[in-house]
């Protein structure tokens, strides 16, 4: 660390991207690892303000030189990359108070610490580029009554069952989180409101087919979620807002009867 590309991509924590070695000015590359273009990023995997380390991308198919479409696919996945990583580190080498920090024990998702680092992140890439990006909050419908006709243990399951439900649902770019109690989000790069419509309506249904134990105990029969929905616009541009908007279609979801998506 400290030389090269990589020892400045790691001290200042900006990506570089070179489409050309020589005529930038750099220096080449080792002979011996056999690059076969001139072009190439390094971009830096951090988490909020912890350095993880430095992706270093090089020989781009087709011989073609590296460009800002190529930098914000890394951009997309970065972020997801570094707490895999971090998560792999931890489990190694960490306390368990470390892992703690970011995930939730329960289900095992990341949890609130986590998403307010992560959602200021995509807001910023969906401004840079013009991305669209939308935002889940899930509420598990009438959580109290299945806790206390059945136990925090029995809650504890359901609520493990519901985090296994979003995972099985998303496509691997999206992002699931416990925010609290019986409330979950889910964080959809590059996702518009027809697709973010989809998705969530495929989280809904996922949830209340599932076979949850005592499902049929619930007012509704089954257990069920209320889906608010909220995208990135001129006007819902930073987190505290769309968070806010994603909350108020979940009450408005609660107040319409529940087991609904609204927006």
């Amino acid at each position: 660390v400290g030389e090269g590309v990589a020892g400045e991509v790691i001290e200042t924590g900006k990506a570089v991207m070179v489409t050309d070695l020589r005529s930038a000015g750099r220096k080449p590359a080792p002979r011996e690892r056999a690059y076969k273009t001139n072009s190439f990023i390094s971009y830096p995997i951090t988490i909020g303000s912890r350095k993880v380390g430095v992706l270093n991308i090089t020989d781009k198919t087709g011989g073609a030189a590296y460009d800002e479409v190529d930098l914000s696919l890394l951009e997309i996945i970065g972020p997801q990359l570094a707490l895999a990583l971090e998560r792999a580190e931890w489990q190694e080498r960490a306390t368990e108070f470390e892992l703690r920090s970011i995930t939730d024990l329960l289900t095992a998702l990341p949890n609130l610490r986590y998403l307010q680092e992560r959602l200021p992140e995509e807001l910023n890439r969906s401004k840079r580029y013009n991305h669209p990006m939308s935002f889940l909050m899930i509420d598990i419908d009438d959580f109290k009554v299945y806790n206390d006709k059945n136990g925090h243990p029995a809650g504890n399951v359901a609520l493990q069952m519901t985090a296994h439900c979003l995972k099985e649902a998303l496509r691997s770019a999206d992002v699931a989180l416990r925010y609290g109690g019986e409330e979950f989000c889910v964080l959809l790069p590059q996702t518009g409101i027809d697709e973010a419509r989809t998705i969530a309506e495929r989280i809904r249904q996922r949830v209340r087919t599932w076979d949850f134990p005592h499902g049929k105990s619930q007012p509704l029969g089954r257990v069920t979620i209320s889906i608010g929905v909220s995208t990135f616009s001129e006007s819902v541009d930073t987190a505290e807002k769309i968070m806010a908007a994603a909350d108020r279609a979940l009450y408005q979801a609660k107040r319409d009867g529940k087991d609904r998506v609204a927006f």
